[in-house]
């Protein structure tokens, strides 16, 4: 018989009964406590929801509507103003129109992408300096080219740049297609843009372009300012160079962009005065020497931005202020044609002197320092073509000549191997004997014998004398073929007079850039033994042919000769003054004051023995200025100089003697007027000793008086 497929029901037994209606009593409890417990944090969640939105309602909505104020520096205060002595203008500040932008915290480069690309239809950008980079920057700015970029990339180059954001990018920069980058005009304006949005520092406001913006432009990009975030226009300026400028350019120096911003070298300096980074600031020469007083005061932008980082406001809280003006020492007018001048001579000179390098001249006023006019021209020796080369005159040194002899017999002085107006014997110097004896002479006394005193020995110009002097030093009587000893000390005392007259040492100009000269002091072997020559070497510094110095160099040291003794700063700047908002100069701040870095110290008797040596220089018929006695309008006293050098003869390609022809003048004190006044001429690989020093130099004169009559110009 089957069996029923149905489980047949047994009844439960009196104990599985009893249990189950144990758990069916304790199962409402459960349900009541686990009720309790939500209806307990539902009236939690009731009672701070109610605190919420009623009793902290105000704090909550201030908290959601909280902002943050940033204050930045706005970098485009104007540069002071460059004048010259008359208050014309040679550097004023053209104001551009300019399109900025302010990138706010947290934006990315998607979100700066849009904007540039929306930017790109109504402004256009300079793009042929753009490179390879920029444009791969441009393209991966696209957070799908981004990831299509990565998903390119084999994962185990990705896995080696170990989750570094900076190693990646650069892995990513690699698999950027060429084809992908092949950028049209358009493309390639809106990659400009987004390379100056994505190098603009957080809420700095930054130039996107501030050059040849038109008024349209600056029309479109006001008209649709809600489409592009942190773009704005507004005003900068730019250095103007007049038409006064042109013949001191060099001189006045160049300033940064703001794209090249500080150098280098001084950022930290900078810096820890408060610049930003993309300040522009003077490079060379005045712009970079005044660089305290023509920098302007930056402004200060309050910038608040909301919880999401975005720009609710900006207000200006501390307006910029331009930089302090400064006026020149130079007559723009007088430095024009002194420019002109030197120019002609240079040209007439080249073509008889196929050596020639250059000519080059110093206007000073001796009694403050002050530089009237300063000029020079440079010939190529390969090709004889000129150049302009007023730097020139302060950056490059040549040997002087016989210009230096009133500092030797002040060394003699200062030494006391000689005094009052000594009478010493010039005739030739013979030292050794043989072939391989040395001869060395004065040029007016080559074979005889005859005795000199300094004022004679200036008057003519005696390179023997000075020998002299430079025995006496030894301590040794010369003699025909004598040995010179092993004591070269008289170098030491030259020069050290030297440096207190400013050669071969720094003259202390206001402007960077000088060259101190070449002043060669390897005169020993590494035995410590004296080199071949060096004994000779000391005779010739003592005439002046064989140190270097530059033009600047002789103005401060004719300067110092003029005011017995005073040696003070050359300077381009007379004074500081305060911007004036109607144009030209304003206020005077502060004048620059004579700078005196040191004094010659010499008796009344000893100056006066000099100067009349140097008087007549150019009055008694044997002095080697004569001509200009009586040929200008001032009473002047000089000294020349003529040094033997060598020059490169650009026709037949050879090297051949030459000789550096210098002047160095000042209105002296039997003049009838009292106009201060110094001119030094340097003429450098000339064939031959010639007067054309002399001639510069009187022409020099007679544009003056014609420009200022007896005026002495600060």
């Amino acid at each position: 018989m089957k069996r029923s497929k149905f489980k047949r029901y047994e009844r439960p037994t009196s104990e599985n009964h009893d249990i189950d209606v144990q758990a069916r009593r304790h199962l409402p409890l459960r349900l009541n406590i686990l009720t309790g417990i939500v209806g307990v944090l539902l009236l939690a969640l009731v009672v701070q929801l109610f605190h919420l939105d009623v009793v902290d309602y105000k704090a909550m909505k201030a908290r959601l509507n909280q902002t943050t104020q940033t204050i930045v520096k706005v970098n485009n205060a104007p540069r002071g103003e460059i004048y010259d002595n008359t208050g014309k203008a040679l550097i004023t500040n053209e104001a551009n129109q300019a399109i900025i932008y302010t990138k706010k915290r947290g934006i990315t480069t998607d979100e700066m992408l849009r904007t540039a690309n929306r930017l790109a239809e109504y402004i256009s950008m300079p793009t042929k300096d753009l490179t390879t980079r920029d444009k791969k920057d441009y393209y991966l700015a696209d957070e799908k080219h981004s990831e299509d970029i990565l998903n390119r990339i084999p994962k185990e180059k990705l896995q080696k740049t170990e989750q570094s954001a900076a190693a990646t990018y650069k892995l990513q920069l690699e698999y950027v297609p060429s084809e992908d980058i092949n950028y049209d005009e358009k493309q390639l304006t809106a990659v400009a843009i987004y390379k100056k949005m994505n190098g603009a520092q957080t809420l700095t406001p930054t130039f996107i372009k501030n050059h040849d913006v038109d008024d349209k432009e600056v029309a479109l990009v006001g008209e649709h300012a809600n489409e592009l975030e942190g773009v704005s226009t507004s005003v900068d300026w730019t250095r103007h160079y007049t038409k006064q400028a042109k013949p001191v350019k060099s001189i006045l120096g160049v300033v940064s962009s703001e794209t090249t911003g500080l150098p280098e070298e001084l950022a930290k300096e900078y810096l820890k005065k408060g610049y930003s980074l993309n300040d522009r600031v003077g490079l060379s020469y005045l712009e970079k020497s005044y660089e305290d007083v023509l920098h302007g005061r930056n402004g200060e932008l309050k910038i608040v931005t909301n919880n999401e980082q975005e720009i609710v406001e900006q207000k200006t809280i501390k307006k910029a202020r331009k930089g302090d003006d400064i006026k020149l020492t130079i007559n723009s007018d007088f430095q024009d044609k002194l420019a002109e001048l030197m120019k002609k001579n240079t040209q007439n000179i080249a073509g008889a002197n196929p050596c020639f390098e250059g000519a080059y001249t110093v206007v000073m006023n001796p009694e403050t320092g002050a530089i009237i006019g300063m000029s020079g021209y440079a010939v190529n020796p390969k090709n004889g073509k000129i150049s302009e080369d007023t730097l020139g005159a302060m950056n490059k040194a040549f040997i002087p000549g016989s210009i230096v002899k009133p500092a030797t017999i002040t060394s003699g002085y200062q030494n006391h191997v000689i005094s009052g107006n000594a009478v010493l014997t010039d005739t030739p110097i013979i030292l050794g004997k043989g072939p391989s004896a040395v001869r060395k002479s004065s040029v007016f006394n080559r074979s005889g014998t005859m005795q000199l005193n300094a004022v004679q020995a200036l008057t003519m110009s005696s390179n023997v004398y000075m020998m002299q002097i430079v025995f006496r030093m030894l301590d040794i009587k010369y003699t025909p073929g004598m040995t010179m000893p092993n004591d070269i000390s008289p170098i030491d005392k030259l020069r050290k007079t030297y440096a207190e007259y400013g050669l071969g040492t720094s003259t202390g100009v206001d402007i960077d850039g000088e060259t101190e000269g070449f002043i060669n002091k390897e005169f020993h072997d590494k035995d410590g033994n004296i080199k071949p020559g060096a004994q000779g070497s000391m005779l010739d510094l003592s005439f002046g042919n064989y140190d270097t110095y530059s033009p600047l160099q002789l103005a401060q040291y004719v300067s110092t000769l003029y005011n017995k003794g005073k040696r003070v700063a050359p300077h381009f700047v007379e004074g500081i003054y305060e911007s004036n908002p109607n144009g030209g100069l304003g206020k005077e701040i502060r004048p620059i004051e004579t700078k005196v870095l040191n004094t010659v110290e010499l008796s009344k008797s000893e100056w006066d023995i000099i100067h009349k040596g140097m008087y007549q220089v150019t009055h008694a018929p044997n002095g080697t200025a004569y001509s200009l006695a009586n040929s200008t309008k001032f009473n002047l006293s000089a000294k020349t100089g003529t040094a033997e050098t060598t020059g490169y003869n650009r026709f037949t390609k050879r090297n051949q003697d030459t000789v550096n022809s210098t002047i160095i003048s000042y209105v002296n004190d039997q003049s009838k007027d009292k106009t201060k006044l110094a001119v030094v001429v340097v003429l450098p690989k000339m064939n031959k000793h010639t007067e054309d020093a002399n001639s510069i130099a009187k022409q020099i004169y007679d544009l003056y008086y014609d420009t200022f009559q007896y005026k002495t110009q600060d």
